[in-house]
């Protein structure tokens, strides 16, 4: 009791005391404080959106701009016939395809070749689908004006899912091929970047003869537009 008698007793709170009585200087006052709080949130806002201005934005890339920019790459396609999977490894720049299979090289720029002691042979697909043809470029035009099917993320890597007609398809190979039926590229992608295509093309290695239970390729990428072309340069000289 003595404490605020005390406090009471100060002419200053006397005096504050004395205003806030006063019905109009109290609005003032009221006024006042609701001027000054708004003035502290309005500062801190400004400051707030000043420093997320100073923070870098990342661009959120659609598949096909991933797609896009990838112009050369060192690839790894994983060919499953029914229940026996094999690899085929090699590189893609400039729209040359060079890669070993069965301990051969094979180099393909509109023709196949076989590279023997640094020269070049003509000779026929050593594998039943011309994965030249499956570039990241072709599958990109494949999909770029169409709408995803559907997407999933699982451990942050996003699955979009493209349908295609078998009769686009196989104009990649060119072929004319008049079918209703649809194949599956699945692109997995994950922050901004490419991560593996998957695709089941047991429908169309079935159109004209049954042979597989199952027929799916995977292909993922290293060095993508990091691949030196002066690998192979001296090959594309002595075609």
């Amino acid at each position: 009791m003595k404490l605020i008698e005390k406090i009471k007793s100060n002419n200053v709170v006397s005096k504050i005391l004395e205003i806030w009585k006063n019905r109009r200087y109290r609005g003032l006052i009221i006024l006042g404080l609701w001027f000054i709080f708004f003035f502290f949130v309005i500062m801190l806002l400004r400051v707030s959106a000043r420093n997320n201005q100073n923070i870098p934005q990342q661009t959120i890339k659609t598949v096909p701009n991933i797609l896009e920019s990838i112009k050369n790459y060192e690839f790894q396609y994983d060919i499953t016939q029914d229940d026996i999977t094999y690899s085929i490894n090699g590189s893609y720049i400039d729209n040359e395809t060079l890669f070993t299979y069965n301990e051969n090289t094979y180099f393909i720029k509109d023709k196949i070749y076989i590279v023997n002691n640094e020269e070049l042979q003509e000779v026929e697909n050593p594998i039943e689908i011309d994965i030249s043809k499956l570039n990241i470029e072709n599958i990109y035009n494949l999909i770029k004006d169409k709408d995803k099917l559907y997407e999933t993320e699982e451990s942050g890597i996003k699955t979009t899912v493209y349908k295609i007609s078998i009769n686009e398809f196989s104009k990649l190979f060119g072929l004319d091929i008049e079918s209703e039926d649809f194949i599956e590229i699945n692109i997995e992608t994950k922050d901004n970047s490419y991560e593996s295509i998957y695709m089941d093309l047991t429908q169309y290695m079935n159109y004209y003869e049954l042979k597989y239970r199952k027929y799916n390729i995977k292909l993922e990428l290293n060095s993508i537009n990091d691949v030196d072309k002066s690998s192979y340069s001296s090959l594309v000289e002595g075609e």
